[in-house]
């Protein structure tokens, strides 16, 4: 796979990935893609902090996500 998506902010960057599944429950289906996420964190994390990942759900227009810590990877928020 490869990122859709890196916005760079002054903070770190966001990794955002497109999915045009149709979901019921973007909750559930987003923690079926966030090891996905988290592999692309790891990809790019000693050149870019990440501070968030999510999945930008192309049928719906929604947007699921999770902020990280930039410097230990932990989840923050949802």
């Amino acid at each position: 796979g490869a990122i859709d998506l890196l916005i760079e902010t002054e903070k770190g960057a966001w990794i955002i990935d497109y999915k045009s599944d149709i979901v019921e429950n973007d909750d559930a289906k987003f923690k079926h893609y966030l090891p996905q996420l988290l592999m692309y964190r790891d990809a790019i994390h000693e050149t870019t902090p990440v501070v968030g990942v999510g999945i930008y759900w192309l049928q719906t227009g929604d947007i699921s996500y999770v902020q990280l810590d930039a410097a230990t990877g932990s989840h923050l928020s949802r």
